[in-house]
């Protein structure tokens, strides 16, 4: 019954006429995208056999009844994209069968219930985008041993292991946790998640170095983003076994649609944190054949930009703003035909542009001010980059007029 129009139409009389009909037995009930717009009401603890409930994009208000967790059938519960507040209540605990619980884009407040840590069989937990607070511990993952997909972030959520040495019962897939309290030092028990192909943990208050067998530890990641921390120390090398298979898709916007078969780094971004040194150790000895986005701006790096570019050719975005980079410009940067978006503002960049530069035909976004460049601004920047939208050089010491092909 998805994606109707029962604008006029509340939950509960829906409800009422099923159980009107002698529909206990009900085992399914889809009413996404159908404009309900309605609390959730108390017959729905009459479904005692419900196994799927399929509430999405919809306009429902009011707080999940403590009587969900009579429904002890229920195996996947969704209620994101709605406009429900309160607390999730304790009695979620009860749902013995679920796998799938989605309440993400709600107004859900409070802290999370230590009961969420009893279900075994939950696989899928999205709590992301809600007003959630408060501290979770171990306690809260207890028996969740079947876990492979969580996102809570969006929330201002604490997490405090009451154990020291806390190794999860799970082996997570895909970890959203960004805007969460993890610091101020680097989680350990994240290096004990082997399955991880996507980690995003923006904005999580690490200010600790990065641990070297961090790359090791995930032989499957394909998305990295742990931007916005603090995070200290040198660039790791990436190992090859994670950079050397081709991709096509460009991902960086947002997070990825789906998994790719092949486990390869497509994703990286270390923005906004207080790596240092210089970037040989990342760039240089295996190269990145599979990354299409590189974001290393806003952090303390420094030396000069090294000549390894040949080993990058599926780069579509490449950000290393804001560190204390200086030298010429890498000629070899020109073999990177993919790069769309090419940003190495603020930094002491010296000399002039590299003709090389000239075959980045498909760069819509050049961005290289607030640097030492000297000489003209070459004329080929008009006529062999054609499909640029946006360029940015001011700040810099170039010299004669503007050419008319530009």
């Amino acid at each position: 019954m998805g994606i109707n129009n029962f604008q006029n139409i509340s939950l509960t009389s829906l409800l009422r006429s099923f159980l009107d009909c002698k529909s206990p037995s009900l085992e399914s009930l889809y009413l996404q995208f159908s404009r309900l717009s309605c609390s959730l009401p108390n017959q729905l603890e009459q479904l005692v056999n419900l196994v799927h409930q399929e509430l999405g994009d919809n306009g429902i208000s009011g707080p999940i009844l403590e009587s969900i967790g009579r429904l002890s059938f229920l195996r996947s519960l969704y209620l994101h994209w709605n406009l429900i507040s309160g607390p999730i209540p304790y009695s979620v605990g009860g749902l013995s069968s679920l796998d799938s619980f989605d309440v993400s884009y709600n107004h859900l407040t409070s802290t999370l219930p230590e009961s969420l840590g009893q279900l075994s069989k939950l696989k899928y937990l999205d709590l992301s985008h809600n007003l959630l607070t408060g501290v979770m511990t171990d306690d809260h993952f207890s028996k969740l041993i079947g876990l492979k997909y969580l996102d809570g972030s969006g929330n201002n959520l604490t997490l405090r292991p009451r154990h020291a040495n806390w190794v999860p019962s799970f082996q997570l897939e895909i970890l959203y946790i960004s805007s969460w309290d993890l610091g101020p030092q680097f989680p350990l028990w994240l290096l004990t998640q082997r399955d991880i192909s996507l980690l995003e943990m923006r904005n999580t208050k690490i200010s600790s170095t990065m641990p070297e067998s961090f790359w090791r530890s995930f032989p499957n990641l394909k998305y990295l983003d742990m931007s916005q921390n603090q995070i200290q120390g040198r660039l790791f090398e990436i190992p090859a076994t994670l950079v050397v298979v081709e991709l096509s898709s460009n991902l960086f916007s947002g997070k990825l649609p789906k998994l790719f078969n092949s486990s390869i780094l497509a994703v990286l971004d270390l923005s906004n944190n207080s790596f240092t040194g210089s970037l040989h150790h990342l760039l240089c000895p295996c190269g990145g054949n599979g990354i299409e986005a590189l974001n290393l701006a806003n952090n303390h790096l420094s030396g000069v930009i090294p000549e390894c570019w040949v080993k990058w050719p599926n780069l579509t975005f490449l950000n290393l703003e804001n560190n204390n980079l200086f030298g010429v410009i890498s000629r070899t940067l020109g073999s990177s035909s993919s790069l769309g978006s090419l940003n190495m503002c603020k930094n002491k960049l010296s000399g002039r542009l590299p003709t090389s530069l000239k075959n980045l035909t498909k760069l819509q976004i050049l961005q290289l001010a607030t640097n030492e460049l000297v000489g003209s601004i070459p004329a080929w920047i008009g006529t062999e980059l054609s499909n640029l939208r946006i360029l940015n050089l001011r700040s810099n010491n170039f010299e004669e007029n503007i050419t008319h092909e530009l």
